[in-house]
């Protein structure tokens, strides 16, 4: 059966970069511009049906019939294309039928965005993305915009917006032909499993989430106005006039982050003698808080069925690993206002999406909360994510400590394994055996040491990734306690010091000669130099099977004579080699080494035991809502509550077969209401 490429442009109302693909799919101004679609496995050039040409548009029921036969169709960022044809024929959902070029683009760590995925693998310029697109998308798509157009009112600009259409097949089916040879088949399925769950969706309490976003938004301009009497009139966001008129004050900042605010209203002498100072940084925080946007990204996304759908971003990292969009479940803040309150502020919030209760809401509030009514806001983000029928709750699983358990595994250090087979305590047998003290004399403070090693040190972190996760505790070492703790957890973990070399010394060898194995206690790693798309690329492949890519590698020679391997990255910052310029566009070389190499295979197999359970758990029919990390978030029935909670446990704690002896852990937790 045939493949298909397809794309589409599409007109609408609302900002799809704002409220998601499933709402600007579901939204009646929505509509279908043009399509341009094309043989997966050809070299023949794309068709475009454009709404403007009406005998082109007459054939477009029989195009429909023969897209629906196909075994397969391909888009790049896929859920677009899916849930806006759905909207023609339901059976464009079907979640069978699909694969995303921008996933496949993910599991081999390049960019996932058309336009920088395909200078990364180095296209030639007819192959590449359209430049014009943004232009144009501007002109035809965007609904009420300067200067939109109708089809008809700029026939020749429509033109080239259907050839841009047509170019951005060329480039997916490019991109698919290019990495589809290099991609498991098992990963495939994982389209599907990412489908369901978009469509099972997070649900979401509506009326909190409106009347959150109402409070914030007229607590954050009374602190602004505010502000500007106290100040008189110097803009709150303006770091030159602040420091100006603080100075005027007595008190100089030079920062107002909110880390310096923070460290400034926790001085008791400068709240006193100060005051001014003191309720301006207090207003300054209030307003500049990020719940108020948190909220409006969740109501933007809220469809009509009361769930937001496609919360989670797939192989946004080239460990596998999911970003968050919209909602993003990753990043919701915890807040720090009082636990017991919470469903106080609750109730509140609900009374003020009914705009004729707003006043007296704000009044309840701020009885209530005082000054921290925007922190009692911010606490209950993670509260709006509950079932919307009252017989149903979450059931939130996630696995305790997984990446320790998965490094220990990875390394053989069996007495770490076997801490973790028995009663868990990590920190404290650390500590003790950092320390050679027994576990029943660990002080808290040499629990903390342990606990914080266990976390920044496994990766071959030094001073500076120990002092810095020390700091997040709010606790300092010197760097004399400091390099002895470090010392002390090396010296305790001999096999995981042995592990970074081992790493370090697989991929210089896999560079230079092409292959290389490390085999430990409980798997076996392998290190491939290898051609994608025609570049040279570096593969690690896990114990899953799976592959881990780093493209174009290449040996360097440091002044003392030290050979290191760097490879292509994006993101942040790379390192800098005399005379070493990246093939691709927007690309840098950064080190890999044997503690980096570490995090990410560590990650890497955390995520596919995460994926496996994802797996099981989908098959069994349960409906899981999102995840997050290694924690897993499913909506089911009150009265099968404790049935679905030990299922989870059973098939969340099962090792998949490629990493026996593999110990995890998980105790789920039945809620109303997503606190994690």
């Amino acid at each position: 059966m045939a493949k298909y490429v397809i794309d589409i442009e599409t007109t609408s109302a609302v900002d799809i970069t704002a409220c998601g693909s499933w709402v600007y799919a579901e939204h009646p101004s929505t509509k279908v511009l043009c399509l341009a679609y094309a043989d997966a496995d050809s070299q023949d050039p794309p068709k475009v049906i454009s709404v403007a040409d009406k005998d082109a548009a007459e054939e477009l029921p029989k195009v429909i019939g023969m897209l629906l036969s196909a075994e397969r169709l391909i888009a790049h960022n896929a859920n677009f294309e899916r849930e806006v044809l759905r909207e023609l024929n339901p059976a464009f959902g079907e979640r069978g039928r699909w694969i995303d070029t921008a996933t496949l683009c993910g599991m081999v760590g390049r960019p996932r965005g058309l336009k920088d995925a395909c200078k990364s693998l180095l296209f030639p310029a007819d192959k590449q993305k359209d430049t014009r697109g943004v232009r144009l998308i501007g002109m035809f798509s965007c609904q009420g915009r300067k200067g939109y157009k109708l089809p008809e009112q700029a026939p020749a600009e429509f033109a080239e917006f259907c050839e841009y259409c047509r170019q951005d097949v060329t480039a997916e089916r490019e991109i698919y032909q290019k990495l589809i040879p290099h991609i498991d088949p098992y990963v495939l399925g994982q389209h599907d499993l990412d489908f369901q769950i978009t469509d099972n969706g997070v649900p979401v309490d509506f009326a909190e989430v409106l009347g959150a976003s109402k409070l914030y938004g007229r607590l954050q301009s009374e602190a602004e106005d505010l502000a500007l009497k106290i100040t008189g009139g110097a803009p709150m966001r303006s770091t030159k006039a602040l420091r100006e008129w603080t100075a005027s004050k007595g008190w100089p900042l030079e920062s107002f982050s909110a880390d310096a605010v923070d460290a400034a209203l926790n001085d008791e002498f400068m709240c006193s003698s100060h005051p001014d100072v003191a309720e301006f940084l207090e207003l300054r925080k209030a307003a500049s808080g990020t719940a108020g946007k948190k909220y409006d990204a969740i109501l933007a996304m809220v469809a009509k069925d009361y769930r937001c759908h496609g919360v989670l971003v797939s192989r946004a990292a080239h460990t596998g690993r999911y970003a968050g969009r919209g909602l993003q479940p990753q990043n919701l803040p915890r807040g720090t206002f009082d636990k017991n309150l919470i469903p106080v502020i609750r109730d509140i919030a609900k009374r003020a999406s009914r705009d004729d209760s707003l006043e007296d809401s704000l009044i309840d509030l701020e009885m209530v909360a005082g000054a921290r009514s925007c922190g009692a806001l911010t606490t209950i983000i993670r509260d709006c994510i509950t079932p919307l029928k009252s017989d149903e709750c979450l059931v939130v699983s996630d696995y305790s400590a997984i990446e320790a358990r998965v490094l220990a595994w990875l390394a053989g250090e069996s007495w770490v394994e076997d801490i973790f087979a028995g009663d868990g305590k990590i920190y404290e047998r650390t500590a003790a055996a950092m320390y050679g003290k027994s576990i029943e004399s660990i002080t808290k403070q040499e629990r903390m040491a342990g606990k914080i090693s266990t976390l920044a040190l496994g990766y071959g972190g030094g001073l500076g990734a120990f002092s810095r996760m020390a700091a997040a505790y709010g606790i300092n070492f010197d760097d004399e306690a400091a390099q002895g703790i470090m010392d002390s957890w090396r010296n305790s973990r001999p096999k995981t010091v042995s592990l970074w070399r081992s790493l370090d010394t697989m991929v210089k060898t896999a560079v230079e000669s092409g292959k290389a194995y490390v085999k430990l206690k409980n798997t076996q790693l392998e290190a491939t130099a290898e051609q994608v798309a025609g570049r040279n690329v570096l593969t690690i492949t896990i114990p899953s099977g799976r592959k881990i890519f780093y493209w174009s590698p290449k040996t360097v020679r440091l002044e003392n004579g030290r050979a290191e391997v760097v490879v292509e990255s994006y993101g942040s910052t790379g390192d800098n080699y005399a005379g070493l310029t990246p093939e691709a566009e927007g690309a840098h070389y950064s080190k890999l080494y044997g503690g980096k190499l570490t995090e990410n295979i560590v990650q890497a197999i955390a995520f596919d035991v995460l994926l496996g359970s994802l797996f099981k758990l989908n098959a069994r029919g349960l409906n899981i809502a999102f995840h997050v990390h290694d924690e897993i978030v499913v909506v089911c029935k009150r009265l099968s509550a404790e049935k679905v909670a030990d299922t989870m446990r059973a098939d969340m704690t099962q090792p998949p077969a490629w990493a026996r002896g593999l110990v995890l852990a998980t105790e789920p937790e039945i809620v109303d209401r997503y606190r994690k």
